[in-house]
């Protein structure tokens, strides 16, 4: 192997693929390793770990071709820290040997025999989706996951399900849920749990040309065109809960707040919450009166008022005990200047939107409150 790039050009290419590389896995070929092809003026680098994987093309002078598996970490940190500079790559005596303008380097290498084989992925329905508004849907779906010791399906998982010219997208923990739909430029009609973490990191890179997306019977795959960039995940086989089941449309009481005045009002109150169920306890009394309010026996208590607009009819004094994590994560996830609680029964789910969505857009968060002590 002998070819000639940039240390820029190949540090770019190594970036979408680090975080794929397992650091703690059975095959040891793997761990900190990827493998390294060159062939015919392009270097394709490969990245697994066995759930994921990542392969990414970029254009090469290539003197010789040949294929190899080298270790990633150090290569990484020392491409950060040499200035830009043209790399002359060859490998002499089992070593992979890197020149640069004011030193060189050299790294050990793995036959790529050892190098498990990927699997073809077969694909049975194929998707171009917009890129922005890809990022966007998972930007406001993925955080209601909690994939922190997760040892449930519905707890590592996004679903998403489309059907004609809708997509629907979903992400659900144990106390809150997250609901996307929107309208597709095109039919589709497919139904599949991807891993969060996976989709998370597609729409880290997504640029400005469609999304190619690839269904096959056990895996998706995603291609960004701009990097030449395919990224490929498992899918989860699990049957999702039907979350229309605790969707409404309509509720006894509907009230308006200001997003910005809210969640400063939070921040400022949950200090003196407690450290373990994280409390904080919302108020909506009859004159249109917001109460924050929240109480340790640790911490001392706090209490604030804003105004809100009331959209239903009745003057019903509403108490909601809630996690102000899960609350505040939703309204930083809001766009707009208010958001609307719907409410019908204080101990059930929560509703809050938007005040407005973007055309063909319907955004729905649900959130369960804590039990309440009063």
């Amino acid at each position: 192997m002998k070819f000639k790039t940039s240390s820029d050009v190949f540090l770019n290419s190594l970036e979408p693929l680090l975080s794929i590389v397992p650091q703690r896995t059975p095959y040891n070929v793997l761990k900190n390793h990827l493998k390294l092809t060159a062939e015919k003026g392009k270097i394709k680098i490969l990245a697994t770990n066995i759930e994921t994987t990542g392969e990414l093309t970029f254009e090469a002078d290539v003197e010789k071709n040949g294929e190899l598996v080298i270790p990633v970490k150090k290569l990484v940190d020392f491409l950060r820290k040499i200035p830009s500079s043209d790399l002359n790559i060859e490998l002499i005596s089992e070593k992979l040997n890197f020149k640069y303008n004011k030193g060189s380097f050299n790294l050990p290498t793995v036959m790529p025999d050892e190098f498990p084989e990927i699997p073809e992925l077969i694909p049975e329905k194929k998707l171009s989706f917009n890129p922005r508004k890809f990022k966007k849907i998972v930007d406001k779906t993925a955080f209601a996951i909690n994939t922190i010791g997760a040892t449930s399906p519905i707890v590592e998982g996004i679903f998403w399900k489309c059907k004609g010219k809708t997509s629907e997208m979903v992400g659900a923990s144990n106390h809150r849920l997250a609901f996307f739909s929107t309208e597709l430029k095109e039919n589709a009609e497919f139904t599949v749990i991807i891993p969060q973490k996976f989709l998370v990191h597609v729409a880290s890179y997504v640029e400005e040309e469609d999304l190619k997306i690839a269904f096959g019977q056990e895996r998706v795959s995603f291609l960004i065109p701009e990097k030449n960039l395919i990224l490929t995940s498992r899918l989860i086989n699990f049957n999702f809960p039907d979350y229309s089941k605790i969707i409404f449309d309509s509720s006894k009481h509907k009230f308006q707040v200001n997003k910005k005045n809210i969640y400063e009002v939070i921040t400022r109150i949950c200090i003196f919450s407690d450290s373990l169920s994280f409390r904080i306890k919302l108020i909506f009394d009859k004159e249109s009166k917001l109460e924050v309010s929240s109480s340790s026996t640790e911490n001392g208590e706090a209490k604030e008022t804003i105004d809100y607009t009331r959209l239903s009819k009745g003057g019903e004094k509403i108490k909601i005990p809630i996690n102000y994590h899960y609350i505040t994560d939703i309204l930083k996830a809001i766009d707009g200047e208010d958001v609307v609680f719907m409410i019908n029964d204080i101990d059930k789910a929560i509703e809050i939107i938007p005040s407005e969505n973007d055309p063909g857009e319907n955004i729905i968060y649900i959130l369960m409150p804590l039990h309440s002590k009063d």
